[in-house]
Formats: C-alpha cells, structure tokens, sequence
C-alpha cells in the first residue's frame, strides 16, 4: 500500500476504507496497524467507528452558535478590566447581571 499514517494529521478516506477492508478480511489490529504504520489504538478507533456508524469518515456533530458580545457589554468589560485588572470572570458576570447590562440566560 503507498499511504502511511502520519502523527499529528488525520488518516486519509482511502486509508481508513483499506482498514475496513482488511479487518473485513480477517487481519488481526495488529497486523493492521503495522501494515499501514498507524496505532493500534487509531486503527482500532476506525473499526469502532465503522462499526457504530457505517461510515469510515468523521460524523460532524454541528454545535451551537458562536455567542456575540455587544458593544456596550465590551465596554463595560473594558472599564472593569481598566479599574481593577486582576477582576475574577465570576465578579464580571454578577456586575453585569446586578447592573442589568446582561442577562442570565446570556452569561455561561
């Protein structure tokens, strides 16, 4: 086989069928693994997933959308950071709740 696992990237589509295949075929995650020069554990990782999912590629799970500060509520942020640095996230968040520049369902 031409392609090889390496550290640090993702295993290529082509890779990860040619696992399936040879699992499928009897090869033991051992011999896998060092034919195609990957872990054990990432080749073993791949059965797992095909197994689970039917598919070799990665399932996005999507996520939630990206929370957008407002103007004033950076700005308020700013002020308190400018007054006294050393501030604890928790000290902002009640600032901005008890001021009512935020709301509950807004802060993390």
């Amino acid at each position: 086989m031409e392609e090889f696992y390496e550290p640090g990237k993702a295993l290529s589509g082509p890779l990860r069928k040619e696992i399936i295949e040879m699992y499928k075929e009897g090869f033991s995650v051992t011999e896998i693994s060092n034919d195609v020069r990957a872990t054990c554990r990432g080749v073993n990782k791949i059965i797992n997933h095909y197994a689970h999912h039917g598919t070799v590629f990665p399932i996005c799970h999507g996520g939630s959308e990206a929370d957008v500060v407002t103007e004033d509520v950076l700005h308020c942020i700013e002020l308190m950071k400018l007054q006294r640095p050393s501030i604890y996230a928790r000290k902002i968040e009640n600032r901005l709740l008890l001021k009512g520049i935020c709301d509950s369902d807004k802060l993390s």
